[in-house]
């Protein structure tokens, strides 16, 4: 819980703050007990935050906004772009494109780990059925990318 003062807009201003400001008297615990307007404060109604991109954007805390009709202040939020220039930007586009490749490459390496070859018999016989070049190729790209996901992806 925060609280504004309605005359200066100090925000945010919590319970504690307030006391301090008044040394001389005495607040209950139950801050519903208390009449803030006797002291020019209010409590602020506080609201959902809402939803951002934490990668590229951050949460600013406004200033609180009046609302007539029922007589309180109530929270705001604001968006920025927490990146600030073009070199950032492609910095951060290169991390999330590793991150990418490497979810792709653990994806890959878990399907061959479900579809795996059964027993060495099925795999002489892919061998043998070798018949040109082309089809060796296409065997020998299967085994060097078996390999290196073994080895290299975690």
């Amino acid at each position: 819980m925060n609280l504004i003062n309605k005359k200066t807009l100090e925000y945010p201003v919590t319970f504690q703050q307030f006391k301090r400001k008044f040394p001389n008297i005495s607040f209950p615990n139950n801050i519903d007990n208390i009449d803030f307007n006797k002291y020019n404060y209010s409590i602020v109604q506080e609201v959902s935050k809402p939803f951002f991109n934490s990668s590229t954007q951050k949460l600013v805390e406004l200033k609180p906004v009046y609302n007539e009709e029922s007589n309180t202040y109530i929270q705001k939020w604001g968006i920025e772009n927490s990146i600030n220039n073009m070199e950032e930007l492609e910095k951060l586009q290169k991390v999330i494109q590793k991150q990418d490749e490497r979810r792709l490459l653990k994806e890959e390496k878990d399907d061959l780990s479900v579809n795996k070859f059964s027993d060495w018999e099925e795999i002489q016989k892919m061998i043998n059925n070798i018949s040109d070049l082309d089809s060796s190729k296409v065997l020998l790209t299967k085994i060097a990318r078996t390999l290196f996901l073994l080895v290299n992806v975690e």
